[in-house]
């Protein structure tokens, strides 16, 4: 799914000539992921 939202990114800021605006809800996304996972797999392995 990462590799999806950056490519669809990229696709967009590319083929489109969007500007940098149109891939801040992937970049985004990818950030919110990104956090909760690391939030969640702290807590996980905290205590092992």
């Amino acid at each position: 799914m990462p590799t999806l939202r950056a490519s669809a990114a990229m696709h967009r800021l590319i083929s489109f000539g969007f500007g940098g605006l149109s891939a801040s809800v992937h970049v985004a996304a990818l950030a919110a992921a990104s956090l909760l996972l690391g939030w969640l797999g702290a807590g996980t392995f905290k205590y092992q």
